[in-house]
């Protein structure tokens, strides 16, 4: 599921109702947590309007092509760590709202995972890391620098690669 606002049609008082994008509650840091996947945070927000009878509708065709460059956001490994970060704790809150539980704020998020937790998000955003510059590589026809690069995310963390060959994300 891709949710891209040029291309999204939605409800801007809905947005506002479920909070908009979430600016408060990050940690001051050299890079901008809000705003890397802050569109992941809203979508999922709005997707608990099913409650009061909203729904969102996915079009079974191919609308819009979407290219990721290497200058992209998600492109460089500091903020691909964080936007993992991001993507976890999204979820994470999802998880919390469906229990009838208030939303956690990015720092108590942060705070409350293990060490154990921490190296996961770490090792699947390396894996992600070294996929995208390897078919980068490939792209540009390095053969042995971008084959070597999907050899090490495979060995970081196999299930990232796996499911990429199984939903056909490898050309």
């Amino acid at each position: 599921m891709i949710f891209m606002l040029p291309i999204t049609m939605f409800y801007a008082e809905k947005a506002i109702e479920v909070g908009g994008y979430t600016l408060e509650g990050f940690p001051n840091r050299k890079i901008r947590y809000q705003d890397l996947s802050e569109d992941l945070d809203l979508w999922s927000r709005m997707s608990d309007l099913y409650v009061s009878g909203y729904y969102m509708l996915t079009i079974p065709k191919v609308l819009y092509y979407y290219r990721k460059t290497q200058s992209s956001l998600s492109t460089g490994r500091e903020k691909q760590l964080v936007m993992n970060y991001k993507m976890a704790y999204v979820k994470h809150n999802l998880k919390r709202r469906r229990q009838g539980l208030k939303d956690n704020r990015y720092i108590e998020f942060e705070e409350g995972l293990s060490e154990k937790e921490h190296r996961k998000i770490k090792k699947n955003s390396d894996a992600g890391y070294y996929y995208r510059q390897g078919a980068f590589d490939l792209i540009q026809h390095r053969f042995a620098k971008g084959g070597a690069l999907l050899l090490r995310s495979f060995v970081t963390e196999p299930k990232y690669v796996l499911q990429k060959v199984s939903a056909g994300f490898i050309r």
